[in-house]
């Protein structure tokens, strides 16, 4: 995001605006204790010495027309 403006990377290396005007922009990502936090990783003491893990993360854009806002669940677990 530049200027209020969202670009994307098309094929060839050349910039696309994808989303314009946009007024504000934030995320928000949700740790497995259900708990929204504004900043990754989260400043808190881990419980029994294992760290909070990301669980959702929230994009919020605000628009002329208003917010739009999309939120992405994350899988508990992954495996290799």
């Amino acid at each position: 995001i530049e200027g209020g403006v969202m670009y994307r990377s098309a094929p060839g290396g050349v910039e696309q605006s994808v989303l314009y005007p946009i007024k504000g922009f934030k995320v928000r990502v949700l740790d497995d204790r259900r708990v929204w936090h504004d900043t990754w990783p989260i400043k808190v003491a881990p419980v029994l010495g294992v760290p909070p893990r990301l669980a959702g993360v929230e994009i919020s854009f605000e628009l002329r027309e208003g917010r739009v806002t999309r939120l992405f669940d994350l899988p508990a677990k992954t495996t290799p």
